[in-house]
């Protein structure tokens, strides 16, 4: 709930509603508030990171910056209870702790040393470019669909809008004006991304 009130304080503007766009037809999807979320909101990760740090730190976690995991800490049975690595001195850093989350991305150091299996591998790829745009019109989440392209615009802070183009691999070589262009095809008269 404190984060969420953060999230609200630094200007997130609430999304109500989604426009889906095929080309020659869309849909307007209203988004009911449920209880304890009235509306979706897409905060910039430079916002957001900081709302979660704050957050975790007030409910008593130690934050640390500059610390490389280097490897994992086990007990007696094997169990992972930590970590260990270097801080931005390469002095040397040990970390215990009863549950380690690795959130460290595709190469995960963490998930390599815990030696964690892997449950799903994907097959498909794709490229997908963004800018953040002032002054665009935008009344929530707008998404864009055309054969073999896709586009999309977030309203976030600071009246900016995320403007997003997405393409099979194979296309990602071409610009992101030309893929804008492509994956917006007769939406927009008022040429408002051109």
């Amino acid at each position: 709930a404190v984060v969420a009130a953060a999230v609200r304080l630094a200007g997130t503007p609430p999304v109500r509603r989604t426009r889906f766009d095929y080309g020659r037809d869309e849909v307007t999807v209203d988004i009911k508030p449920t209880p304890g979320v009235t509306a979706l909101y897409a905060t910039r990760r430079t916002v957001l990171d900081a709302l979660m740090v704050d957050a975790a730190a007030a409910a008593g976690a130690e934050v640390r910056f500059g610390t490389t995991v280097t490897g994992l800490l086990r007990d007696d049975t094997g169990r992972v209870s930590g970590v260990r690595g270097h801080d931005r001195n390469r002095s040397a850093v040990t970390v215990h702790a009863g549950l380690t989350v690795g959130a460290d991305g595709i190469r995960s150091t963490v998930a390599r040393a815990a030696r964690a299996a892997t449950l799903r591998t994907g097959t498909s790829a794709g490229a997908v470019i963004y800018g953040y745009w002032s002054g665009l019109p935008v009344d929530g989440y707008e998404w864009f669909y055309r054969p073999g392209h896709t586009a999309g615009m977030i309203p976030t802070n600071g009246g900016e809008v995320c403007v997003f183009a997405g393409v099979p691999e194979h296309n990602r070589d071409r610009g992101y004006f030309a893929l804008l262009d492509a994956a917006t095809a007769f939406a927009r008269d008022d040429g408002a991304i051109r």
